[in-house]
């Protein structure tokens, strides 16, 4: 398992006692090909960041964008 790195933009920003209590909090997770994350419509009660990978954003009718690390892209799924 990889461990949570708060030297990594754009967490290097939080102070010290910030970073910690996100590493505390922080649980990292795996996802295969193709496995749904976060359904379109519906809200998601945690922070996604991707270490490695490609996730694709799609609507029920196309690809709508690629996020590739480390682009570290902000997106909303509506």
């Amino acid at each position: 398992m990889q461990a949570f790195d708060a030297l990594m933009p754009p967490f290097d920003r939080l102070s010290y006692d910030e970073a910690e209590m996100l590493r505390q909090h922080a649980d990292i997770g795996y996802f295969r090909p193709g496995e749904l994350i976060i359904k379109q419509g519906k809200t998601s009660h945690f922070l996604h960041v991707l270490l490695k990978g490609t996730i694709e954003v799609r609507n029920s009718d196309s690809l709508l964008a690629e996020v590739v690390p480390p682009s570290w892209t902000v997106w909303r799924l509506s």
